[in-house]
């Protein structure tokens, strides 16, 4: 098979990018992470997981490669939600860093639970829009004519990706419902000893609960917050000095001697 540019021997095996064929090369200073193809006087950087490996770019992957980009999209896809808030931090926006320490510090009070569950339903969305989304592409760029492996690739990572998102988000929603199930005297905990009973709850009765729970919890988080700044309140004032008691002095000592006084006429 004629290529448009040939590879040295001195690199190993070739990739293929776009329709052309157009042979690139690993770029050993960079431990492969990206290739060059070479058209003509001008190299263009490419993304090596992107690239065609099988000399047909035509969109059309095995199963090994379907599996690696799939893998590659979850790893990729965890890896950016442990590093973007500090990337993002040391360009200078911080708002993503105090975005996940303020969530943190809520996961730690009785509202965490049902934010848990809020916020894995709507992950569990989004992942399954990814998923649905990515099947799609690449079923469409496997059938397409002008479908290069590149963009069947990248589809198959968003597919990748969707599927931590799922898994992440089922774990949020589970874990906060099984907490809130738990705490004594809740509305989904009761509702959980009637279902152990045996008797019928349905889902209307479900919703209700949680409402009501998430409500109480986020009272009870809050009212925290105030009744210790209404304790330190109080503090400051117990040791403000007793100038209004000063006037009560004298009527309080008069009716002392009074007191005593009316003693020693009755003895």
């Amino acid at each position: 098979m004629s290529m448009t540019n040939p590879v040295d021997a001195n690199y190993g095996s070739a990739y293929y990018v776009q329709a052309n064929n157009t042979a690139v090369k690993p770029n050993s200073e960079e431990d492969n992470v990206s290739i060059y193809a070479d058209k003509g006087s001008k190299a263009e950087k490419i993304d090596v997981d992107y690239a065609c490996t099988d000399g047909k770019d035509d969109g059309k992957l095995g199963f090994g490669e379907t599996m690696e980009s799939v893998g590659k999209g979850i790893l990729k896809s965890a890896k950016n939600m442990v590093t973007a808030p500090f990337t993002e931090a040391a360009k200078g926006n911080f708002l993503p860093l105090a975005a996940v320490a303020g969530g943190a510090l809520l996961c730690a009070t009785p509202l965490g639970a049902p934010i848990a569950v809020i916020g894995g339903v709507l992950g569990l969305a989004k992942g399954a829009v990814d998923v649905v989304g990515g099947i799609s592409k690449a079923s469409e760029i496997a059938n397409s004519a002008d479908g290069t492996d590149g963009e069947a690739k990248a589809a198959l990572e968003q597919i990748g990706s969707g599927v931590l998102t799922t898994g992440l988000s089922a774990t949020a929603v589970f874990g906060g419902l099984k907490t809130m199930k738990g705490r004594a005297g809740s509305e989904m905990n009761k509702l959980a000893s009637k279902a152990k009973a045996g008797e019928k709850v349905g889902f209307g009765e479900k919703v209700r609960a949680f409402g009501s729970d998430t409500v109480s919890s986020g009272k009870q988080t809050f009212g925290k917050l105030t009744g210790k700044s209404a304790a330190a309140a109080g503090a400051e004032a117990n040791t403000a000095p007793d100038a209004e008691a000063a006037p009560d002095t004298p009527e309080t000592v008069t009716d002392v001697d009074n007191a005593a006084q009316g003693q020693q006429q009755a003895g």
